[in-house]
């Protein structure tokens, strides 16, 4: 099928999974038009909260059940509450500080690779060396998240444009992407889930999956300065 005759499939399926799950709104949803991949944000909120009908979003889809498999983790989280659509981790997998330092070091091992795969040399410099990691049981606070002169500014522009090079089998799955960040608003969540389509392309080894493991446990992590990463974790263990 072309782009819109998927595009309306998608859309046939969302609003069997809105009707099957007893929502409301299906009439309305029955209206709309889906014309280009914008009109996808959200798609993924319409399939809680379990996940039914799922498997005939990627049925017949170029990787869709290598994705599936990884978004299905998604959905057996106890508990995500929306935000615009967007899953928010109340109930996160425990986890030791032991074992969030692991997946930090995982996390920052992977943006090496990346780094210098990239020719990025000063990020590549920063983390020669593990930085020091420190766990805070609260959220990230708004000033810093948005410091635009840490390191994590680095990190996130530098493996955003790594990624963007790269190139994928083709898949009608690729129309997904704006879907798959609408599911926690990050990029790095929906690099991971699409990752089964980019994995040929480079010899890093599955580069997001730390991060995301850490996003199940409700944790954050944020290079704030240089020698120091502080992960913010939050939610109801």
């Amino acid at each position: 099928m072309d782009k819109l005759e998927r595009l309306a499939y998608w859309k046939s399926v969302a609003v069997d999974a809105v009707r099957a799950a007893g929502r409301d709104g299906v009439a309305e949803f029955e209206e709309i038009v889906f014309k280009n991949e914008d009109d996808l944000f959200a798609f993924f909120d319409c399939f809680r909260p379990d996940g039914a009908c799922l498997e005939r979003v990627f049925a017949g889809v170029v990787g869709g059940d290598e994705i599936l498999q990884r978004l299905r983790r998604i959905y057996e989280l106890k508990e995500t509450a929306t935000a615009f659509g967007y899953f928010v981790v109340r109930r996160p997998a425990p986890a030791t500080p032991e074992r969030l330092v692991e997946l930090t070091t995982r996390r920052l091992d992977k943006v090496r690779q990346i780094a210098i795969d990239f020719g990025e040399s000063e990020l590549a410099s920063l983390l020669e060396e593990l930085p020091e990691i420190k766990i805070k049981r609260e959220a990230i606070p708004q000033q810093t998240r948005s410091d635009v002169y840490a390191p994590g500014a680095i990190v996130y522009d530098v493996t955003g444009d790594w990624f963007s090079g790269l190139g994928p089998i083709q898949s009608d799955a690729l129309l997904l992407h704006e879907a798959l960040y609408s599911i926690a608003c990050d990029y790095k969540i929906a690099y991971y889930l699409l990752w089964p389509l980019y994995q040929r392309s480079t010899e890093i080894e599955d580069p997001f999956a730390p991060y995301f493991e850490l996003w199940t446990h409700g944790a954050l992590p944020f290079f704030g300065k240089p020698g120091l990463v502080t992960v913010y974790v939050t939610g109801d263990s």
